[in-house]
């Protein structure tokens, strides 16, 4: 026994060394991580803005431009030289082509537009490509006039669609426009770069422009700045910190699609993979209607990787020393206490001494065994808590490595591909919601656990708990029910969004996991100036004696229980904390094998009204059975999104219309009086989706109109129904919640 106890004491002060130095690297590294992810936020916030910035400028001189034409009906090329020059653009706006004087010509005035220009300047003037319009656009003026902007002078640009498509909505909204990626008529065959150029609308003087079909009419042509993407952007990262260029790489397509086709600007060509990358980062620049976006890539600074095992490995050696030392003492210790039991006593002379001192043994003897209860107590716990998280944490380490090895077999078909996926996905779940849970007691631990209190309507979170849990019920074969204790516009607290989530969401997956028949219900009461929240299973109950302990840290009503049905016994201590956190108080109430219900309060300082409480019930077997046949119009103008709403909804229509402008909307639905459902974007050309539902619902007031957005702002909600909309949903749109909001409106 003695030697085998220095050695163990050793193990344990190693064991816990090698835990201490882990925590301690992975915290700098997280440290690390931000501080780095905040310096690419920082550069990437700077860069944005300066291109944002140089954009407005080049928006700037084309109005001026546009004005400097509306001014006078006989500006010529010395004007316009004189005009270019005297603006020093080339100085202060660095990087843009050429700027150019855009004239709008009928085809009736083609040739008469010709003469006037060739008298005008003196040179064989021409309009090209020669194809026939009905409505010619040449460049007539160009500044500088040298070099690749020689060749531009003449150039329809009505013969390029996507010029053609940005000068037709300059014109028809009145604003600066700018086009989809070029390429630019001065372009030759070396250094070809993608171009933009951005159109001015020029109108005729003293005209009324209010009107889509004035603005066509009085149209007399356009300033025009084009621009190289390359020489625009040489010109705003010249002042941008070199390492930009060397740890930084910045690309810009034209839309929120980031596919190669719609690449304006890469500042490094340089192919990178996802190990050499630390940080991404996507921003979005928005130019009246046009939108593009920006992708920034961090690079890993291979030292601090270095620094971070040296900082673990520093620590590890360290507790090898400690542990050496330890075992050195108490062996040492060991050797004396054997030395002393050798040693004669002489009995008769230190009899009274001895009763004294066994006096003193007993009531010793005493208290070590009771701390002895106590310790071994506390190592069965802790020890049970390691062996599960051992447990945890390799068994989805098995699913992902094992199937991950999997994916490499040959003449592997693609329905195993997509299994052994789904079950890796699953594994990584599991396994990231260990270590939130870990991190979590860490910083609760530690007391790093902040709170950002904002204003969160109850009903929401219930709905989103309900939805996000209701599969995973029906997987179980349970109901799942929640329960509204205020009306909508009442249910309203002052709390932290993520933590008052969380404290939902791990009491309704754990009445979920140890549930195997019946019923789940949740929801909450407002009592005495709180709203006091409820969960209720049907599931295996605790014992009354155990009910006090299992929010403490390691301890669980039934480890071995527990164990079979996964998790790290760490939620609801998690839980209990969240709620203290936020002014609460949480407990339960239960019988073994009938079932539990864990109570939570949190304060509330609404008024107590009239209270009409909903129930709603999961409906596992019938998502869409119970629909009428619908006769539907989808308003989007994304083809995909309209093609994956034809897909969920096709169990439930009789017949679906399409349109991909907030004008067509409002036609097809007072030509179609037997519309029961519009599903309606937001985001539209011509009439935006809260203008056509605003104009719908003039003449049709009985039609359910849901507005559909990619926003997901708060506040969306509430513009949608002001408009007049019968209710709401973001995208990305999740079939089972869809269903649901028809069903509520279609039973």
């Amino acid at each position: 026994m003695h030697t085998r106890y220095p050695l163990v004491k050793s193990l344990i002060l190693l064991v816990f060394g090698f835990f201490l130095s882990t925590i301690v690297t992975y915290n700098y590294k997280k440290d690390n991580d931000k501080k780095v992810k905040n310096e690419l936020k920082n550069k990437a916030t700077d860069l944005r803005d300066k291109i944002q910035s140089r954009l407005n400028a080049y928006m700037q001189f084309s109005l001026t431009s546009s004005a400097f034409f509306h001014s006078s009906d006989t500006i010529t090329r010395d004007d316009w030289k004189v005009f270019v020059e005297g603006s020093k653009i080339s100085k202060h706006l660095v990087g843009f082509q050429g700027v150019a004087y855009i004239k709008h010509v009928p085809d009736y005035f083609l040739q008469k537009h010709i003469n006037r220009v060739k008298e005008e300047l003196k040179y064989n003037y021409s309009v090209f490509p020669k194809k026939e319009f009905k409505v010619y656009t040449p460049i007539v003026f160009i500044e500088p006039f040298v070099g690749r902007n020689l060749g531009a002078v003449g150039f329809n640009i009505s013969s390029n669609s996507s010029m053609k498509r940005a000068i037709e909505k300059a014109r028809d909204s009145n604003l600066v426009i700018l086009t989809d990626k070029v390429t630019l008529i001065q372009e030759g065959s070396d250094n070809l770069q993608p171009g933009i150029v951005m159109y001015s609308p020029i109108y005729k003087k003293n005209t009324f422009l209010q009107t889509i079909e004035n603005r066509r009419k009085f149209i007399t042509g356009w300033a025009a700045i084009s621009l190289r993407m390359n020489d625009l952007m040489d010109g705003v990262i010249s002042n941008i910190d070199t390492e930009l260029s060397s740890r930084i790489n910045l690309k810009i397509y034209d839309s929120d699609k980031t596919i190669e086709e719609n690449l304006l600007f890469e500042s490094n060509n340089k192919e990178y993979n996802n190990n050499s990358l630390s940080n991404t980062l996507t921003l979005p620049i928005v130019f009246n209607d046009k939108s593009w976006t920006l992708q920034f890539f961090q690079l890993k600074k291979s030292f601090l990787a270095t620094f971070n095992y040296s900082i673990f490995f520093g620590g590890i050696i360290i507790s090898i020393l400690l542990s050496l030392l330890l075992y050195s003492l108490l062996n040492t210790i060991n050797i004396a206490k054997k030395m002393a039991s050798k040693l004669t006593i002489n009995v008769s002379d230190k009899n009274e001494e001895l009763v004294r001192a066994n006096r003193l043994l007993n009531k010793s003897l005493s208290e070590l065994k009771i701390a002895k209860v106590k310790a071994e107590e506390s190592d069965r716990l802790k020890s049970a808590f390691l062996a599960n998280m051992s447990h945890e944490i390799r068994t989805p380490m098995n699913g992902i490595m094992g199937f991950a090895s999997l994916l490499n077999e040959p003449n592997l078909t693609g329905e195993k591909q997509r299994f052994y996926v789904d079950i890796i996905e699953k594994s990584s779940k599991r396994m990231l919601n260990i270590i939130n849970d870990i991190i979590d007691i860490s910083k609760i631990e530690s007391g790093q656990m902040e709170t950002n209190l904002k204003d969160v309507n109850v009903n929401e979170y219930l709905e989103i708990v309900y939805n996000l849990l209701r599969v995973e019920a029906k997987e179980k074969g349970l109901t799942l029910l929640y329960k509204n204790g205020l009306p909508y516009n009442q249910a309203f607290i002052k709390t932290d969004q993520t933590k008052f989530y969380s404290i939902l969401t791990n009491l309704v997956k754990n009445a979920i996991k140890f549930t195997d028949k019946g019923t789940v219900e949740f929801g909450y009461i407002k009592k005495a100036g709180n709203l006091e929240f409820y969960v209720r299973d049907t599931g295996i109950g605790i014992k009354k004696e155990r009910q006090k302990v299992i929010f403490e840290r390691f301890i669980q009503a039934d480890i071995e229980d527990i164990q079979a049905r996964q998790g790290a016994g760490l939620g609801l201590s998690i839980t209990k904390a969240f709620v203290e956190l936020l002014n609460g108080k949480i407990w339960i109430e239960s019988s073994k094998d009938v079932g539990s219900t864990f109570y939570f309060t949190h304060p509330c300082d609404y008024e107590e009204e009239d209270i009409n409480t909903n129930l709603k019930k999961v409906n596992l077997d019938k998502a869409s059975g119970d629909i009428k046949k619908l006769k539907i119009l989808i308003a989007d103008d994304n083809k995909e999104s309209a093609i994956l709403l034809k897909i969920l909804l096709r169990n439930i229509v009789r017949e679906i219309i399409t349109a991909e402008t907030g004008k067509d909307s409002v036609e097809i639905c007072r030509n179609n009086k037997d519309l029961d459902l519009i599903l309606m974007d937001i985001q539209m050309p011509e009439l935006n989706g809260y203008e056509a539902t605003h104009q719908i619902r003039k003449f049709n007031k009985n039609v359910v109109i849901i507005a559909q957005t990619a926003f997901g702002l708060s506040g969306d909600r509430e513009k949608a129904l002001a408009a007049g909309c019968s209710d709401y949903i973001s995208k990305p749109i999740q079939k089972d919640l869809l269903l649901s909001l028809i069903q509520k409106y279609f039973k």
